[in-house]
């Protein structure tokens, strides 16, 4: 059973290589020129026969992996984790509650926003793009290192993924409905800050751990 962090061992195909960039945002376009890869990839790694109630796996699904690792060979691991991980009970509860639009009542969150200052952006990116999410952080606000003292890495953890999986039902959701690859678009405002005060190592090692999470479960979002 997958876990809801990854081992430090589990190597991926896109650890020592750049994704690559996408010749069209029409996701009509990128089914049709990716096709022969994603009719291989869904026989490779089939959907489980449990439905997931927060993701759909049809060829839009497959076509992110094959976006970021080319091949059906190549992304056949990462699927299959994908399904795993997102079959915990643990994973679904919290998926749930990125579904009914709870992330802000979550108490880790009600917690860290007196130590971080951040927030989605409206009307910033445009129907061209399929609009997509846009996250603006204040980095000289934030108190990171204050933040890590008063939440428990687990809950941290569990932040960061409720975050991305909040942002993957998003951009999921626009996708369908603009015919588009949606994104997230992460924008830091580093006025008044330090990169001192931005190396703590408990915020270090947890974005690595994210990282590579989401190249897993979540490729293509960012």
């Amino acid at each position: 059973m997958a876990s809801l962090t990854t081992n430090n061992d589990y190597k991926t195909n896109v650890d020592d290589e750049s994704e690559p960039i996408p010749t069209s945002l029409d996701i009509s376009k990128l089914l049709l020129e990716h096709d022969e890869e994603i009719q291989k990839l869904m026989k490779l790694a089939p959907p489980p026969a449990k439905v997931d109630p927060y993701c759909k796996y049809d060829n839009i699904f497959y076509l992110r992996y094959i976006l970021s690792f080319r091949t059906a060979e190549k992304a056949k691991e990462a699927v299959d984790y994908c399904f795993e991980f997102r079959s915990e009970p643990r994973f679904l509860e919290l998926a749930k509650i990125l579904h009914e639009d709870k992330f802000l009542e979550m108490p880790v969150v009600i917690e860290a926003k007196k130590w971080q200052v951040g927030a989605p952006l409206e009307n910033v990116l445009t129907s061209a793009t399929g609009g997509g999410v846009a996250i603006l952080i204040r980095a000289g606000m934030c108190n990171t290192s204050m933040m890590h003292d008063r939440i428990t890495k687990k809950d941290i953890r569990e932040m960061n993924l409720a975050h991305r999986e909040g942002s993957f039902q998003l951009c999921d959701k626009l996708t369908r409905e603009s015919g588009m690859l949606c994104k997230q678009t992460m924008f830091m405002d580093m006025t008044g800050s330090a990169l001192s005060s931005m190396m703590d190592r408990r915020q270090n090692d947890t974005h690595a751990e994210m990282s590579k999470i989401g190249s897993l479960v979540y490729p293509q979002l960012m």
